[in-house]
């Protein structure tokens, strides 16, 4: 069963707008009744619909209001129909074109129906590069330069990818081979927790809606807490994150995930007040007339030490928090291939991420506490 006893025994899902869906393969549509919303706690970009049908359905949707439906019910197998994927109930094979996608599948202990991956560089969790290892995982390619062959032969019932804000369709091969594709738009949640939420997506593709609850519920309850012992600072430091890329910074909007978790760690962002959800493009001067008495600077990509910020630019070394070495990125945990723990499993963990933060800010509030993420660079 999905859902809890206690909550959802009863529940059963339909999208509305799709309640005249015709079923043509596998099975009948029930006829919808009692449509309700799930509603998240913090996450904005999947819905859950309940119903009173034996079909489990959620939708994903963009920053544009492009959506996706999923019905998950009792179908043989996997196919499209009227730009509706349906995926069974006990789905085995699954491909993640993110290393993410799968660390998710694996904080709900459902590593085992992960077949494909995109690229084993970008792989951090030892498990899962025995799987690859060992054969019992392939390598299929990154958006863009995927190999069909090896994807079809696979025979999937579901590919797991980023939600693309364009009308192109790179998967269109792989839609029409019946093979559903799941868009995942985690990535626009402007606040931690709301990435944490998508768990819930994840706890219905493997059956496992009441742990996937469960386990954002102790996410979600130890990230409070911390945020309550951030009330105590008496100070808020000033921090602003990234580096230069081709001469533009891409620094979060005022209204962003890393903005929202700064201030929640107790930390005053210097962009706070900006309106933006996504990134703001910045010069290097903007940002240096801004920032360079910031008392922070964290998340610069992949830089390991001061001197690696130097050389990409002498200018670096302007900012007070560079003069004072309070800069921090987050590549505590990174493999001899690249695989960063950050990347694959930090965005999930929103507690382990506000507690280094608040570490950082605040040491005397969480003396106990050693860095799970974050490194600070010598």
């Amino acid at each position: 069963m999905y859902i809890s006893k206690n909550n959802y025994i009863n529940i059963l899902v339909l999208v509305s707008f799709l309640a005249t869906a015709c079923f043509t393969k596998n099975s009948k549509p029930t006829e919808t009744t009692a449509e309700k919303d799930i509603s998240n706690e913090y996450a904005n970009y999947f819905q859950i619909i309940q119903n009173d049908s034996n079909t489990i359905v959620f939708k994903t949707k963009s920053t544009l209001n492009k959506q996706t439906t999923y019905h998950i019910g009792n179908f043989k197998k996997s196919y499209l129909s009227n730009d509706t994927f349906y995926i069974p109930k006990q789905i085995k094979k699954i491909i993640c074109l993110s290393t993410l996608y799968a660390s998710y599948l694996d904080n709900l202990q459902s590593l085992e129906t992960v077949v494909g991956i995109d690229n084993s560089n970008y792989v951090f969790n030892q498990s899962l590069l025995n799987k690859i290892e060992q054969g019992d995982v392939s390598e299929v390619g990154e958006t863009g330069n995927l190999n069909l062959e090896k994807i079809i032969s696979l025979k999937p019932d579901l590919i797991i990818t980023y939600g693309n804000e364009s009308n192109a369709n790179p998967y269109q091969k792989l839609t029409e081979n019946n093979i559903p594709i799941l868009y995942v738009y985690d990535y626009l949640e402007n606040h931690p927790l709301g990435r944490a939420e998508w768990l819930k997506v994840f706890g219905l593709l493997t059956n496992k809606y009441d742990s996937a609850e469960n386990k954002f519920n102790q996410i979600k309850n130890r990230y409070l807490n911390v945020k309550t012992i951030a009330e105590k600072a008496t100070k808020k430091p000033t921090v602003f994150f990234e580096i230069a890329l081709s001469d533009v910074w891409y620094m979060p909007g005022g209204k962003s995930y890393l903005s929202n978790l700064a201030n929640d760690a107790g930390a005053n962002y210097i962009w706070k007040d900006d309106a933006e959800t996504g990134s703001l493009k910045l010069s290097i001067e903007e940002v240096m007339q801004k920032a360079h008495k910031a008392d922070y600077w964290l998340n610069q990509h992949y830089s390991k030490s001061l001197n690696d910020l130097l050389q990409l630019n002498k200018k670096y070394n302007i900012f007070e928090s560079f003069k004072n070495k309070n800069v921090y990125n987050n590549i505590l945990k990174v493999n001899v291939k690249g695989g960063n723990a950050f990347w694959e499993n930090g965005l999930i963990h929103a507690d382990s991420l506000l507690t280094d933060a608040v570490k950082i800010f605040h040491p005397e509030l969480l003396p106990q506490h050693n860095l799970v993420y974050y490194k600070k660079l010598e």
